[in-house]
């Protein structure tokens, strides 16, 4: 989808941010997105939720400063609510991604 995943973030590359991401963190607080089908499906989910959210369909948007933020309705099961909240409501499904981006660049993509 053209999308760029590049250096940044905490763990030092986007990738490896996303990757926290395709497992659950049962002890993290909060809620945990957590998306099906490991890496892979990760990447295909967030290529789909970005052709998605150019056409405007099943879409919010919002611009904080430089970047954009997408949440984006798929319509079907694309990971779970993981963490501390999410154990507590035994791991519901998620079928939205949220995607933060400047420009094309990712700077994180979770389910929820």
């Amino acid at each position: 989808a053209g999308l760029i995943y590049g250096p940044g973030s905490a763990e030092g590359h986007r990738l490896d941010h996303l990757r926290r991401h395709v497992q659950n963190q049962p002890k993290r607080p909060g809620k945990h997105g957590v998306f099906d089908g490991g890496m892979q499906g990760a990447l295909k989910t967030i290529d789909d939720a970005f052709r998605r959210a150019q056409k405007e369909q099943r879409t919010t948007k919002t611009i904080d400063r430089n970047r954009t933020i997408y949440t984006v309705d798929l319509g079907k099961r694309i990971g779970f609510v993981g963490g501390q909240d999410g154990g507590r409501r035994r791991n519901p499904m998620a079928r939205r991604v949220r995607l933060v981006l400047e420009g094309k660049r990712v700077i994180t993509a979770y389910p929820m």
